[in-house]
């Protein structure tokens, strides 16, 4: 009976896990320290921490429904590059490719040669809270032009990806750096936030392999029910963020919500 228990109660975690990664994940407020914080908030013993990448399946399937554009012109851009073809879907390619790099490198060197353990509030807090303030400033510089359709350079594609290592540590938010260095460019809102969720595939994709092959080579047994209703969770909630998040942005609307919600979340933080 107390097994029973104990695996319902592991799923009901994973449930919950799977719901804040499909909100979280497209919203620059790190899902990262929410998916650390609140296991340890909530004091849930013998919770792997790693387990919440297999959500990123479920948060993959809606990029594929709202970016279905533009991974098909990644997609043509790559077949452009084989025949050697010079087409707007070849530069956006080589974006792409130029922006996913560094995080990748460096994430797999990470992942493969270290063992770091970066899950303590205080940290958690003060990369949440200066993050935060830093896509505030980043949102409100004046510009005297707005690149649109991924109008950027390559140039400006490389800071995004150099930008985005930081993002390995937990708070930082990926996206919320990720915006704040192409608002920085002068990229216009709603577009920065589509690339960004671009340039999330490949990182996500590289994440999952390197989790799986680490998880078959150490004879990982999942429960493949959770993990399916996770990712189903995950796959919902992320389908009215990410709608909401684009109509949002859509009608001028600033990251300052998302930046208040970060300070309260790093003072709670250091409070508890």
């Amino acid at each position: 009976m107390g097994e029973c228990d104990g695996s319902l109660q592991e799923g009901m975690h994973l449930l919950v896990l799977g719901a804040i990664q499909g909100i979280t994940e497209f919203l620059p407020v790190s899902s990262s320290a929410h998916l650390v914080f609140l296991p340890q908030l909530l004091d849930w013993k013998g919770h792997d921490q790693g387990i919440e990448v297999v959500f990123s399946i479920g948060t993959l399937g809606v990029l594929c429904i709202y970016l279905c554009r533009e991974i098909r012109d990644v997609m043509r851009g790559a077949l452009d590059v084989v025949w050697g073809k010079a087409t707007p879907e070849r530069y956006l390619f080589w974006k792409v490719v130029v922006a996913s790099l560094p995080v990748i490198a460096v994430g797999g060197i990470v992942e493969l040669c270290f063992k770091l353990q970066l899950k303590s509030p205080l940290l958690l807090a003060v990369m949440s809270a200066f993050f935060a303030l830093l896509l505030f400033w980043c949102d409100r510089i004046p510009r005297r032009f707005v690149l649109h359709r991924y109008q950027g350079s390559l140039v400006d594609a490389l800071i995004v990806g150099c930008v985005q290592v930081c993002s390995l540590v937990p708070g930082v938010s990926r996206l919320g750096v990720s915006l704040s260095a192409m608002r920085f460019l002068g990229y216009d809102r709603l577009d920065a936030f589509r690339f960004s969720m671009l340039l999330s595939i490949p990182s996500v994709l590289g994440a999952l392999t390197l989790k799986g092959l680490k998880a078959f080579s150490e004879g990982v047994v999942f429960s493949w029910g959770s993990i399916i209703g996770g990712n189903a969770v995950a796959f919902l909630c992320g389908t009215l963020v990410f709608y909401g998040m684009s109509r949002w942005l859509s009608k001028n609307g600033t990251f300052a919500p998302f930046v208040i919600y970060r300070l309260l979340l790093a003072a709670l933080m250091i409070v508890m």
